[in-house]
């Protein structure tokens, strides 16, 4: 097969592929919005350095993030509020322990790790708490 028959074939095929996996648009019946109902987000940072040759480095971030819910929660009750305290520092303890063996030499160390997600996280628990108690 020559060169340009080759490539008119790939360049088809990877056409018919393109817009065969186009999603169609779906229309909401109800208009989207930015705000995320009974779940939070815990975020976990993690900075990597690597060496690219010639004395250089390259820093890098990563990031995990994982929502923890609490609709099943009554946040105007002091035993659920610490509930969900308890849930979100099982979560930062989890996804800060799978960075750490994503990147083992990164940083900051994984205690450092749990408690920057679960102190990140706590401004959107007080703001779930105050929701709940203007109900």
């Amino acid at each position: 097969m020559s060169g340009k028959l080759l490539l008119a074939v790939i360049s088809t095929a990877f056409l018919i592929v393109l817009t065969s996996s186009v999603p169609v648009p779906v229309v909401a019946s109800e208009p989207e919005t930015d705000e995320v109902v009974d779940r939070i987000r815990v975020v976990a940072p993690r900075v990597t350095r690597s060496s690219r040759g010639s004395g250089r480095y390259v820093v890098e971030t990563a990031e995990r993030s994982d929502y923890v819910y609490y609709g099943d929660l009554d946040l105007t009750r002091t035993t659920d509020l610490f509930e969900l305290q308890d849930r979100i520092g099982e979560m930062a303890t989890e996804i800060c322990e799978l960075l750490t063996e994503m990147f083992p030499r990164g940083s900051p160390s994984t205690a450092t790790c749990i408690q920057r997600a679960i102190d990140d996280a706590s401004p959107l628990v007080d703001a779930a708490a105050r929701a709940a108690i203007g109900k």
